[in-house]
């Protein structure tokens, strides 16, 4: 029995190229008034005008002193993106102080 061997080959041995793992997708989330509702409703907008003087602290371009809006100096919990308010109640009634 006379066995041949195949004649090597002059193209190069390719394999499938490596995959690169991508990140998976995130959905983008967005904060933008959509849709044909009012940014604020008749409700809102009148508890805006009665509120407002009595427990809003109007802007000012300068640094900002709470121990003289609050009237003590007391330890400083900042809040932002307060949403419907649950997480700023609990504060409030773990340290009422």
């Amino acid at each position: 029995m006379n066995a041949t061997a195949t004649p090597p080959s002059n193209k190069p041995n390719i394999t499938a190229p490596e995959q690169t793992q991508q990140p998976p997708k995130r959905h983008v989330k967005s904060y933008v008034h959509r849709g044909s509702r009012s940014p604020i409703t008749p409700s809102q907008q009148k508890a805006l005008l009665e509120l407002a003087p009595k427990w809003s602290i109007a802007y000012k371009p300068q640094p900002f002193d709470f121990n003289r809006a609050f009237g003590r100096q007391a330890p400083l919990i900042l809040e932002i993106g307060f949403g419907m308010g649950e997480t700023t109640e609990k504060i409030a009634l773990a340290q009422p102080e």
